[in-house]
């Protein structure tokens, strides 16, 4: 894993790939200094991943990939848990949809895979979230989809 580290106007990357903003603010009686780390374990409508990507739980046990064979795969301390099985569609790019469907397309921009959780009016709020408890979790306004009761599948 990375960090990025940010202060200022400068950028270092350390050896852990989690995103970590330093900010720096001056007050009359001297300086503070806050740090955030901002792990992704969460992609929200209009949000995706792209090949080599990843979301991560917060307690850093679970990883969701999106490989470069196109195939999102769920590991556990690097065992496989659950895959969608898209291996050789040349998946390109994991989305959130605004319609609250999760979705692989490739290059060309044609669906490979989908939790088939589109919703046909506009929706406030979705989101997809790796669990500490190693499950895929979609959410609308109450759950909708979870990786524990899907197998993969190609479309």
């Amino acid at each position: 894993m990375k960090f990025i580290i940010v202060i200022g106007n400068k950028t270092k990357f350390n050896s852990q790939n989690k995103l970590l903003f330093s900010v720096l603010q001056r007050y009359n009686t001297g300086f503070s200094f806050c740090c955030r780390n901002m792990s992704k374990n969460s992609l929200l409508k209009n949000e995706e991943l792209q090949r080599g990507e990843y979301l991560m739980s917060n307690n850093g046990r679970w990883k969701a990939v999106l490989q470069d064979d196109g195939n999102f795969v769920l590991y556990d301390d690097g065992k496989v848990v659950w895959a969608s099985n898209t291996h050789g569609s040349d998946g390109y790019r994991l989305c959130m949809q605004p319609d609250c469907n999760l979705v692989i397309y490739n290059r060309g921009n044609v669906p490979k895979w989908a939790t088939n959780t589109y919703q046909p009016k506009e929706v406030e709020m979705c989101r997809v979230v790796l669990t500490d408890e190693g499950k895929l979790e979609l959410y609308r306004d109450e759950h909708i989809w979870s990786s524990a009761h899907s197998n993969g599948q190609k479309l």
